[in-house]
């Protein structure tokens, strides 16, 4: 079996069955392998930019890794585009670049080869994980290695660079293959756990006004259920963010729409008025604080996130920063929440709604004109 043959075993047995790829003279063995694959399915792109973008597409549809095959040189260059928008949007997508011989590969050469080029120092700063392959038996700790990273906490983007000799190497003994053991995961002590959603939980219970910030980590984090059932439980409103705006359906009553500079007028009026505002798994970037000192002026904020990052961006004032899964944490809210203790959030949301219901985001007056349709 060749090396081509085995990255496209692997990715089958490990559930991804769609690959998109441009062909090019640097991956002819890879393309070769996910052609004629049995058990994958192929989409051929006329951009490499394009193959990566539809990679993330597909994960953001169905929930599995996106992977993205282009030739070496000009093609991993093209594809650098899409790998930011996978890396801006936390999309585990693998990128597999064809590249020169291994004999040819030299870090001090402009250019070396057929038009190789060390593509690993451009995209390192957008990847969670890269790495050339020199090493037939290292395909599997390589390919392992990469899966992890690009699932582990915040999810995001990892490629793999393959040489063309060792894309057609032949593996004789797979018995061989070193293996890659992911680093054991440090456990959150159940005190951390507890401390941090009583702490969240005290809040709600003082407040009048609260309101729950859904981002795209909610989905990421398979926590989707859970934070329904807290909004359900509580009855109180949320805001999404862009990526996360089609989570729920408009028509739940709790979903207010879209926050931030493409939001809509009444979603700043509730920011301004709510005393409370918990964020989950949302960066609360300047599209969505339009750059305001003073984003939240009445309420405490708390941020529950997996990325430390998230808490430092200029211009968030935080009130608390909660540095976990927001699966354990929604879990746990709704295993310790004490409804005796809950306000009736009512004429909060019944006043949040109205405002929705006067602050169309189509003006009456423009229904029916196809620019707003």
């Amino acid at each position: 079996m060749r090396v081509a043959d085995y990255i496209t075993d692997f990715l089958f047995k490990n559930g991804i069955k769609t690959s998109f790829m441009l062909s090019g003279t640097g991956s002819v063995f890879l393309d070769d392998a996910f052609a004629n694959s049995k058990g994958m399915n192929y989409v051929s792109a006329r951009h490499e930019s394009a193959a990566v973008m539809m990679a993330v597409g597909y994960y953001k549809l169905s929930q599995k890794p996106g992977v993205a095959l282009v030739t070496t040189g000009p093609g991993g260059a093209n594809a650098v585009g899409g790998v930011v928008e996978a890396w801006v949007d936390s999309v585990p997508v693998i990128i597999i670049s064809g590249q020169v011989e291994s004999k040819f590969l030299n870090n001090k050469l402009r250019y070396f080869g057929a038009q190789g080029l060390n593509i690993l120092p451009i995209i390192e700063p957008i990847t969670k994980y890269s790495k050339t392959i020199i090493d037939p038996y290292s395909i599997q700790y390589y390919l392992d290695k990469a899966l992890y990273f690009a699932l582990e906490g915040r999810t995001g983007p990892v490629w793999l660079d393959i040489p063309f000799d060792i894309q057609s190497s032949i593996i004789i003994n797979p018995d061989q293959m070193k293996v890659f053991i992911p680093p054991q995961r440090a456990e959150n002590s159940s005190d951390l756990i507890n401390d941090n959603v009583d702490l969240i939980l005290e809040k709600i219970y003082k407040s009048k006004k609260p309101l729950f910030i859904l981002g795209q980590g909610v989905r990421q984090g398979d926590a989707i259920d859970e934070f329904r059932q807290v909004i359900e439980s509580l009855d109180a409103p949320f805001l999404t963010s862009r990526i996360a705006i089609d989570v729920f359906k408009t028509s739940f009553k709790n979903n207010l729409g879209l926050a931030g500079m493409k939001g809509s007028r009444y979603c700043q009026k509730i920011m301004d008025e709510s005393d409370l505002v918990i964020s989950f798994g949302c960066s609360m970037n300047v599209a969505f604080t339009n750059e305001s000192e003073k984003l939240f002026p009445n309420a405490d904020v708390i941020m529950v996130s997996n990325d430390h990052n998230e808490f430092e961006k200029p211009g968030l004032s935080l009130n608390l920063k909660v540095l976990l899964d927001v699966k354990i944490v929604l879990e746990q809210m709704l295993k310790r929440i004490n409804k005796t203790k809950i306000k009736q959030f009512t004429s909060w949301i019944d006043y949040c709604l109205t405002l929705k219901e006067d602050y169309p985001i189509v003006s009456p007056h423009l229904e029916g004109n196809p620019i707003n349709s």
